[in-house]
């Protein structure tokens, strides 16, 4: 008896090759979504979401956005931007998101304009998970009793690119009814010492007036109303 021989029969073996495209595919989103390539293979998906999305938008415009990812993102145009923030959306919740009306009119696809998850499998694999150690309601169950156990603290990606660039640099006139530097370049003036000065020196004649109507009130006692109270004579 050959000891190769499987007593349940020949088994159906099949295993799932990802794509070179689908590698590169995670490799250009890794920019977009923060997570390392690694991260975004183990889940999966690449191959399934690379399809999506050239379902969604076309082979062109997807090729043009991860052209556009992997070299400037500046470069892309308002509808690559969509379509980027789409692949995003899709890599981290398992979901085709709606694309702005305006956008999706301008791509010209029959496909409609709707919010969809792509299978059970995408909405289980999604990132958004990983980035509060959670797990997905009915799936992927972190085992028993693993709530009495202290959760492992969270490790954030490095944000791919700014989350917000410096904005123009704002001048006075963009603000029309806004008071001119030169109101407050003349405070900076001797005019301006020389009212100090003269603050001061007033401040200073309140404190010696204040001094003296304290002296002035030796003798008698406050009333809590503010009227003085006279001392009858011994």
């Amino acid at each position: 008896m050959s000891g190769d021989s499987d007593p349940r029969g020949p088994r159906d073996v099949r295993t799932v090759r990802l794509s070179d495209d689908g590698r590169r595919f995670a490799d250009v989103c890794a920019v977009l979504t923060g997570f390392a390539p690694y991260d975004l293979l183990a889940t999966g998906m690449a191959d399934v979401y690379l399809a999506t999305a050239r379902e969604q938008v076309g082979a062109a415009v997807l090729d043009a956005v991860l052209a556009g990812v992997g070299e400037d993102l500046d470069a892309l145009s308002g509808v690559e931007l969509e379509v980027a923030r789409a692949l995003t959306y899709l890599w981290y919740t398992g979901a085709w998101p709606r694309l702005a009306p305006q956008a999706h009119g301008l791509l010209r696809r029959e496909a409609a304009n709707v919010e969809f998850v792509v299978s059970a499998e995408t909405y289980t694999e999604g990132l958004v998970w990983r980035t509060f150690n959670g797990h997905p309601a009915g799936a992927k169950a972190p085992g028993f009793a693993t709530w009495a156990l202290q959760p492992p603290p969270l490790s954030w990606p490095e944000p791919p690119v700014p989350v917000a660039a410096p904005g123009p640099r704002l001048m006075w006139s963009d603000f029309p009814s806004a008071l001119p530097p030169s109101v407050f370049s003349h405070a900076e003036g001797p005019h301006a010492a020389g009212s100090h000065a003269a603050g001061s020196h007033a401040a200073g004649s309140h404190a010696e007036g204040s001094h003296a109507a304290g002296s002035a009130d030796v003798g008698g006692s406050e009333d809590p109303r503010g009227s003085r109270i006279e001392e009858p004579p011994a």
